[in-house]
């Protein structure tokens, strides 16, 4: 299991693995380099993290109907509207909605189309929400009247998951992650 790194490190995710080095900031001229790091105090190894990034905020879309698309994250999904945000000339730019306390759903009004991308088009292809059991979620989905896009499986990565599509057709995954998993062994392998 990754252990939360201490203030001003962070694990990035990848599947490549790297060889550690030990030294220290003031042994490299102060300036971390890609693939770098520091074993902590606990002698955990640490990458050093050089964008600052500790987890994605917000995602955005631009949607053809907003008021659908509101009735949908808002209303049956049980986002919570956070804050309207108008530009200059009083028009509406964005509704905020709330995922949890750290990430949110930012839709912009007056897409042009209709239909988000199909999957093999260039473009951002699906945003994954974690949840603690696809079975609860695959129910709660079919009683508020959510098709699933796709069924609940187990995926080639040793998670749960399930799939439905917003009004404008971009896809949204459910995952629960499960013990051993892809992503955990990786990090686990990083952190060794």
């Amino acid at each position: 299991m990754c252990q939360t790194p201490p203030p001003g490190f962070a694990v990035l995710p990848t599947l490549r693995v790297r060889k550690k080095k030990d030294f220290s900031l003031d042994e490299v001229g102060g300036v971390p380099q890609r693939g770098e790091g520091v074993f902590d105090e606990n002698g955990n190894w640490r990458k050093f993290m050089t964008l600052g990034i500790s987890q994605i905020a917000h995602w955005a879309l631009k949607v053809h109907d907003l008021e659908k698309s509101l009735a949908f994250y808002r209303d049956t999904l049980g986002f919570d509207e956070m804050m309207r945000i108008d530009q200059e000339d009083g028009q509406l730019m964005l509704v905020y909605l709330r995922v949890t306390d750290t990430q949110f759903v930012e839709l912009f009004p007056r897409g042009k189309g209709s239909v988000a991308p199909d999957e093999a088009t260039t473009s951002m292809h699906h945003v994954c929400l974690q949840v603690a059991s696809i079975a609860e979620t695959v129910a709660a989905l079919e009683k508020i009247g959510v098709p699933l896009f796709r069924e609940a499986k187990l995926g080639l990565d040793g998670n749960n998951q399930c799939w439905i599509k917003d009004p404008d057709g971009n896809r949204i995954e459910f995952m629960q992650m499960l013990p051993g998993n892809m992503q955990e062994v990786a990090i686990a392998r990083l952190n060794a």
